[in-house]
């Protein structure tokens, strides 16, 4: 067994093949192929975090955020590409509760059962949300 790093788009020619028998990774955006399936781990969602310390670090709005540097990652080529657009759809009324992310999905050939070694690795992440995931 080995485990690699790739987004859909890089890692569906292995799977397609055959080379790698699944992959974790937020939903793609645009739907996958019928020769996929694909089943929900978790719902995912972004947080904001703070250093110890900070002055705003107990505020509530995007707004008092804005014009700060951020460390972002996201699944857009400009990873900040993603803030960016949640700024601006939220320009009127910044909301702070939620902020919508991806996902997090597995992603596998439809048709074809995960080897076992596979099937166990592929629970690990629904084991730490307290899920299980029925085949």
């Amino acid at each position: 067994m080995s485990i690699g790093e790739a987004a859909f788009p890089d890692a569906e020619p292995l799977l397609r093949s055959g080379r790698i028998d699944f992959l974790v990774d937020p939903r793609p955006g645009p739907p996958v192929a019928r020769e996929y399936r694909v089943k929900l781990l978790y719902r995912n969602q972004r947080q904001v975090f703070a250093r110890i310390g900070h002055p705003l670090r107990a505020t509530t709005r995007l707004s008092a955020l804005q014009d700060l540097p951020w460390l972002c990652n996201g699944l857009l080529a400009r990873a900040e590409q993603d803030l960016e657009d949640l700024f601006t759809r939220y320009r009127q009324t910044p909301p702070r509760e939620t902020i919508p992310a991806p996902d997090i999905v597995l992603i596998q050939k439809a048709g074809l059962p995960l080897p076992p070694a596979a099937e166990l690795f592929a629970q690990l992440p629904c084991r730490q949300q307290g899920q299980h995931i029925p085949s």
